[in-house]
């Protein structure tokens, strides 16, 4: 059983590791640019993906009209990173995350990926859809945004999934470890967030 184990791990550890990054990208910025480049660090990954959502279940200004926009400024920041855009609408066209994780992972089966979020998101994650089968279909990287860690670790997410939260030491075994899995990471970085570039931006306009 023990070297059957082994072998299993040593099959897990030759795939490629892709970190999946998510979002609106409305617009795209040096923090997900900041988040991309330390998960690559920090989970020895290989690269990252960006999902670009074609459209949004709660945010109606997110949709098909400027899904190409979108897509080319990702682009366009991310040239000079290990950072892959997908815009197949395969991956991205389905409003609702899990769908599009199931496709992935069904469909690229020699890649090992891991979830990749700002901890603003994980406060309100109990209100994606399905989002326990998320948590059960795919390992977590959380990346601190300091104001919002005490709401984001005292959420109904983090409560619930409490003892399948593996240290910081443990990074770079996340990619083969079975979820529900998933690691918070400290930081003094303070991510910005697409939503208070755009309001500035309609400030300045």
């Amino acid at each position: 059983m023990c070297s059957k184990r082994k072998r299993t791990i040593k099959i897990l550890k030759k795939k490629i590791k892709i970190g999946l990054l998510g979002g609106s990208f409305y617009p795209p910025h040096n923090g997900h640019i900041q988040i991309s480049e330390e998960a690559i660090k920090k989970l020895n990954l290989h690269e990252i993906w960006w999902l670009v959502a074609k459209k949004h279940p709660h945010k109606t200004f997110i949709n098909e009209k400027n899904f190409l926009e979108r897509v080319n400024e990702a682009k366009k920041i991310s040239k000079n990173y290990k950072i892959k855009i997908i815009e197949n609408s395969n991956y991205c066209d389905d409003k609702y995350t899990i769908n599009n994780l199931i496709k992935l992972i069904r469909n690229y089966r020699s890649k090992n990926f891991i979830f990749l979020m700002g901890a603003d998101n994980l406060i309100n994650f109990d209100k994606w859809h399905k989002w326990e089968k998320i948590f059960q279909l795919i390992p977590f990287a959380v990346f601190d945004r300091p104001e919002y860690k005490n709401k984001s670790l005292s959420n109904k997410c983090a409560k619930k999934y409490r003892k399948f939260r593996y240290k910081e030491t443990s990074a770079k075994d996340l990619p083969f470890l079975k979820p529900p899995a998933w690691i918070y990471f400290h930081g003094k970085k303070n991510y910005i967030k697409s939503s208070a570039i755009r309001k500035k931006n309609e400030n300045e306009n």
